[in-house]
């Protein structure tokens, strides 16, 4: 019996000169070989190299990183000239103004191709990863600037402008179309707007295995979180905001459910004559929701449950479904539920109808969209190869009758289309 082959087997020579004159991670070499069309892991890769028992070059550690809790080890690649200690940190994918450097150690070794150098350093989280406060307006952060228009909408005798945007991913939204948006509010200040869900990513409290490239830690991403909706909010201060919890959002949830459960649902005392206020460790809490004047949805149970009613003929809900394709995810929602919806998770975008008839023949059309992603497309997040999300939101016009009619925003090349009007 002939020994079955690995898909990496042709690519062997490249990965060990990788590892032996560039030091390069398996991460690195996971993303080498995309280049190359090759699909792989690194767990992958490592299981690879350990069978072909390729080393580094001697004394030489194989490069790594390693999270735990509020702590972090880098080993970095070998390198030749002067290597700054941040710039390891960032080449690893953290921030190094958010970790303190304890105990650096450096390593030297003469080679036939001359001295190569390696560093070891530890760190220690600044803001202790266990202590989560309502967020804070990031270290940093630059608030889009916006113009503020002379001619305003007449909404006398006119439908409402409803608008559902979402799946920013906080910290991973797309900066330049989040700056877009702010201008598109400020241009139009619809009446009503839904944040349709996973505002925030909260990846370290994820159940998926950690990407070190795209770590942050559950206070990066409600600081974030709460610097885009208060962006929203300022940039559009007539529109009337509701938030539905997405499965990114729930995470936080589920994380206090599972590990300290007399902890979820807990508040701080009520005073007198006070009203009672949302949990501590709850999205809406840490997301200063109440002071920005949005309406928190919540469920009752999981995140699939939420909704809100846009008019007695259409509804938005994060969705639940994600199958493969554009409008295949809406056109399965609004069969299953049987009215017209609007949901998001699944970061493509999408307009479907379909005509149902009642029993006397009598035909009705019924709408489902998806409303496109806020966040960044490029690296699918670290876990998507070439997705085909779409970047945008959508919009309703809603009359008094509850009829409505939606059109989509799309964000391509740096631009945003949204009727005849463009935004770069």
């Amino acid at each position: 019996m002939s020994q079955s082959t690995s898909p990496l087997d042709p690519h062997q020579s490249n990965i060990e000169s990788w590892i032996k004159s560039k030091g390069f991670t398996t991460s690195q070499i996971v993303a080498e070989l995309k280049k190359l069309g090759v699909k792989t892991s690194d767990r992958s890769v490592r299981r690879a190299i350990h069978r072909w028992g390729i080393s580094s070059n001697a004394g030489v550690e194989q490069p790594y990183i390693k999270i735990q809790g509020d702590t972090a080890k880098i080993v970095s690649s070998v390198y030749s000239d002067t290597y700054a200690i941040e710039q390891v940190i960032r080449d690893h994918g953290l921030d190094p103004e958010e970790w303190q450097i304890d105990k650096p150690q450096f390593f030297s070794k003469e080679t036939d191709k001359g001295v190569v150098k390696q560093v070891t350093v530890t760190l220690k989280r600044i803001e202790p990863y266990d202590i989560i406060v309502p967020a804070r307006i990031p270290s940093g952060y630059t608030k889009p600037k916006v113009k503020r228009s002379k001619l305003k909408r007449d909404k006398k005798d006119k439908p409402e402008l409803v608008v559902f945007v979402g799946d920013q991913q906080a910290p991973f939204q797309d900066d330049h179309l989040h700056g877009l948006f702010c201008q598109w509010l400020a241009d139009h200040e619809p009446d009503r707007g839904v944040l349709i869900g996973d505002t925030i990513d909260l990846p370290s409290i994820s159940r998926h295995p950690a990407t070190p490239e795209l770590d942050a830690n559950v206070q990066k991403c409600i600081d974030v979180g709460y610097q885009l909706i208060r962006d929203y909010v300022e940039s559009s201060e007539s529109t009337s905001w509701v938030k539905l919890e997405g499965n990114h959002d729930f995470r936080l949830r589920r994380a206090v459910i599972d590990n300290i459960r007399d902890f979820y649902g807990l508040r701080r005392a009520k005073g007198r004559n006070e009203v009672p206020e949302s949990p501590l460790l709850d999205v809406a809490h840490l997301l200063r929701l109440d002071e920005l004047g949005v309406e928190f949805i919540r469920p009752n149970g999981s995140w699939e449950q939420a909704q809100v009613e846009v008019s007695p003929h259409l509804a938005a809900r994060h969705g639940w479904i994600a199958k493969k394709g554009s409008g295949t995810s809406a056109l399965a929602s609004l069969e299953h539920l049987g009215y017209s919806i609007i949901v998001g998770h699944t970061h493509r975008q999408s307009l479907v109808y379909k005509t149902k008839h009642d029993i006397n023949g009598k035909p009705s059309t019924i709408t489902g969209v998806e409303t496109g992603c806020m966040c960044r497309i490029e690296g699918g997040l670290g876990y998507a190869v070439a997705p085909d999300w779409m970047n945008g939101f959508a919009t309703a016009h809603v009359w008094p009758d509850g009829t409505f009619k939606i059109e989509l925003a799309t964000y391509v090349n740096g631009v945003l289309y949204y009727g005849d009007k463009r935004y770069e």
